[in-house]
């Protein structure tokens, strides 16, 4: 789900676990976090760590690819988790040549997904669950963009940016998701939001230039939640700046997102496991620990985090050392890569 970032020079209350503890299903012992992403899994796997989730009151977001809106084994591991107390919550995908991640570019083909699958959870008689709606710049131009920047070619990058920029698209892309999201809300779904946290940084000059170019719409539509991608240890590798920022990353990104998104605002954190864009893994289960701290002292309850990924937590034992709870603690101090990366953000929404 990790699309490419970019390096370009000069562009590019604490839920603690006791609050938690008090309102899980007795024998559960909360995680730090509320969901995980599991992307690479087969339905058979994930079914496997069921009892796992269960245990530490975890759901699991699971990429759901639309050309397997009829796939048994996916509805199978849907049923079982009902039946387990685990929330299944469909992370639906197009194809790559469709752009893999929705955005502007592809919301009818998306919305058709949706709806389709909706049609088939309801069908099997399964509870309505949360759709994930995971924007991000589409796979093709991630992939140019990508190759551009591995030119240094940093014109190329920003004209491929500024191609990206189509208002009345946006406009009706805006609108198309707004009846789906309203649509499955009707239907007694809840609908998730994941993005990039370079979203966040858009709000900071009072237009979206870095949405219309990435293809993100974001205002105008109910989402029920909204979570920013604050992958420290990929943006530390993409950007090439020697060293992954600290957990002040994690935090920045956690207060700025609650002044525009309030209650709505949670943040997804990793990486436990790889992803489709290559990145350093946490070494340790403290990695993940103090992120999830830093998120915490900002004020986001653990519902509102998710844990990129399941793979990685099942596969990197113990797995018990990724689902402990921080403990109430001081926000990280600020680091100077951090501060670098928002400034590169700051200077591409500047030039587009």
């Amino acid at each position: 789900m990790k699309v490419a970032w970019i390096e370009l020079g000069l562009m590019v209350g604490l839920a603690s676990g006791c609050a938690a503890e008090e309102q899980a299903p007795v024998g559960r012992k909360p995680a730090g976090f509320g969901a995980a992403w599991a992307e690479f899994m087969a339905p058979a796997d994930i079914e496997s760590a069921l009892p796992l989730l269960a245990s530490h009151d975890v759901a699991v977001n699971v990429a759901w690819p639309s050309e397997s809106l009829e796939s048994e084994e996916r509805m199978t591991l849907a049923r079982r988790a009902e039946e387990q107390g685990v929330e299944v919550r469909p992370w639906l995908l197009l194809p790559e040549a469709d752009g893999y991640w929705p955005g502007s570019t592809n919301a009818s083909l998306f919305s058709a997904s949706a709806r389709a699958l909706m049609d088939r959870w309801q069908a099997e008689g399964l509870a309505p669950t949360t759709l994930v709606v995971d924007m991000e710049l589409e796979k093709g131009r991630a992939d140019e963009l990508t190759a551009h920047l591995t030119a240094h070619d940093v014109l190329a990058a920003v004209g491929l940016l500024k191609s990206g920029i189509d208002p009345t698209r946006y406009a009706e892309a805006t609108e198309e998701y707004a009846t789906l999201v309203s649509e499955a809300k009707g239907r007694g779904w809840k609908v998730h939001l994941t993005t990039l946290p370079q979203v966040v940084d858009d709000y900071a000059d009072g237009d979206d230039s870095l949405r219309q170019a990435f293809g993100i719409p974001v205002e105008g539509i109910d989402w029920d939640r909204v979570t920013f991608q604050a992958y420290r240890t990929l943006f530390g590798d993409l950007l090439g700046k020697g060293q992954p920022p600290t957990s002040y990353f994690v935090y920045a990104y956690a207060v700025d997102a609650q002044k525009h998104f309030g209650s709505r605002a949670g943040l997804d954190v990793g990486m436990v496991g790889h992803g489709v864009t290559p990145a350093s893994t946490y070494a340790q289960g403290a990695d993940l620990l103090s992120d999830l701290g830093a998120a915490a002292s900002a004020g986001v309850p653990r519902e509102l985090l998710d844990v990129y990924s399941l793979d990685g937590v099942v596969s990197r034992a113990p797995a018990e050392q990724w689902l402990t709870a921080p403990q109430p603690g001081q926000p990280p101090p600020e680091d100077d890569v951090t501060l670098a990366i928002r400034n590169d953000v700051a200077l591409l929404d500047g030039v587009l």
